[in-house]
């Protein structure tokens, strides 16, 4: 057998190997990653597509990620100019607190970020009075927004996530209205921001994000974490990369620190996952900013997610066989022309 022979063998055999199915899957496989929050959902802000679940449809305690609420429909509902006064209620509300005092007036900026930055509850109560008059009113209010954009399996009581058996959601309806809250730039704007000072009636200070993510990973863009001895610790954050942002929620953690960590395993995992399988836009069936989950335009998630992923799929199985085979056959034509030109420059 001679040396050409051999090679169109070996290229022959490569050309074979390269292309088959399992080679090319195996090179696109990720380790999916171990997490130790009870619940936990990956989703794509462009397209809603979920990257990654678990028990993500269970109904789960809230905590303070309820304020994303409480934030949103402030935000829609009324002017960032108003005075908002704070009420005896909220200056003695229970948990986290910006301090406010009875009768001290703020605009609804300035309490949006004590309610978000601080995570302060007494801010949250105050909000909510100023818009219905009372905490239960405004909890309706909040009812019927999660309802219109499609986070059907949610219900609150309160502003602020204090625990009540009837204050409950999903790790996927928290992305559902995380991504309608980011299309916002105001509430965007409120949940980055690390530090800011503050000059109270009865104290200066500054306040500083609970949201340790915003110093720890690269590209957080926010959003909020909270704590109860019932629901445990939860986050939904936030992050960009190369022009992608993800949304993670983690529902009943064990410790802050281990819902940090679920976080980071769960970016890296997202963001590589995306690299492997890009998922282009679909606008006649996903909607995007704008009222995203409105409820007569909904989509069935789960199904969304399947056909997007296997058509990913499909498409990088088709991708790596061509290129595989381009190459190869560039490099065995050059190789043939090399030795065509090396046994006539030996005559």
């Amino acid at each position: 057998m001679n040396i050409r022979t051999k090679l169109i063998l070996i290229l022959s055999m490569v050309l074979i190997i390269t292309m088959h199915p399992a080679y090319v899957l195996a090179e696109e496989e990720l380790e999916i990653p171990e997490i130790t929050s009870g619940a936990a959902l990956v989703m794509d802000m462009e397209t809603g597509t979920v990257l990654y679940e678990k028990a993500a449809e269970e109904r789960m305690y809230p905590a303070s990620i309820t304020k994303i609420v409480t934030a949103i429909v402030a935000i829609e509902q009324s002017e960032l100019t108003e005075v908002v006064t704070v009420s005896e209620e909220a200056r003695y509300e229970e948990g986290t607190r910006v301090y406010l005092s009875p009768g001290e007036q703020k605009t609804m900026e300035l309490m949006l970020y004590g309610l978000l930055v601080n995570s302060g509850n007494d801010a949250a109560t105050a909000i909510a009075e100023h818009i219905d008059g009372t905490k239960e009113k405004f909890s309706e209010r909040m009812n019927n927004f999660v309802q219109e954009i499609g986070a059907d399996q949610t219900h609150f009581t309160n502003p602020h996530g204090l625990f009540d058996e009837d204050h409950y959601t999903t790790a996927l309806d928290m992305a559902k209205i995380t991504r309608y809250a980011m299309s916002n730039s105001f509430f965007r704007t409120v949940v980055t921001t690390k530090t800011l000072s503050w000059h109270g009636e009865e104290w200066d200070s500054e306040l500083v994000n609970h949201n340790k993510l915003l110093w720890r990973y690269e590209g957080a863009t926010g959003v909020k974490n909270g704590y109860t001895s019932a629901s445990g610790n939860t986050i939904v954050a936030t992050a960009k990369r190369d022009g992608t942002e993800l949304i993670v929620v983690l529902l009943q953690g064990i410790s802050a620190e281990d819902i940090y960590e679920d976080a980071t395993k769960l970016f890296d995992y997202g963001f590589q996952y995306l690299k492997l399988h890009p998922i282009e836009p679909e606008p006649e069936t996903v909607v995007v900013n704008a009222a995203p989950f409105a409820t007569d335009t909904a989509i069935n998630m789960e199904s969304a997610t399947a056909d997007a992923v296997s058509e990913t799929k499909l498409g990088n199985f088709m991708k790596w066989p061509m290129t595989a085979a381009w190459l190869l056959m560039n490099l065995f034509l050059g190789t043939v022309g090399y030795l065509r030109w090396k046994r006539r420059s030996m005559k």
